[in-house]
């Protein structure tokens, strides 16, 4: 795990994401505990290679970007999904 945590920022992308849960109060806590905790232990660098990657490739997917700019952007509010679906309802009902 302390390869995936180096900074305050990493441990930020991991609670953002679900992964990691910060009970110690500042993200820079849960990096110092991960960079303590491991400094005397031999890393093997090729670990977490591949979760690295997967990592990195999701982040930079340019097409779920759009997607949730463009879900951010239109359906921030629950009124705005609820009229998006009643629109649609409309438009259905108009059709037949």
């Amino acid at each position: 795990m302390d390869s995936l945590i180096d900074h305050a920022e990493d441990v930020k992308e991991l609670r953002s994401k679900g992964i990691l849960l910060n009970f110690l109060g500042s993200d820079h806590e849960v990096a110092d505990l991960f960079n303590e905790t491991t400094r005397d232990l031999v890393p093997d660098p090729h670990a977490f290679v591949d979760v690295r990657n997967k990592i990195e490739n999701h982040y930079n997917n340019k097409v779920k970007i759009w997607i949730t700019e463009w879900m951010y952007s239109h359906f921030s509010t629950p009124w705005s999904t609820l009229a998006f679906i009643a629109a649609n309802f409309v438009i259905g009902f108009a059709i037949d």
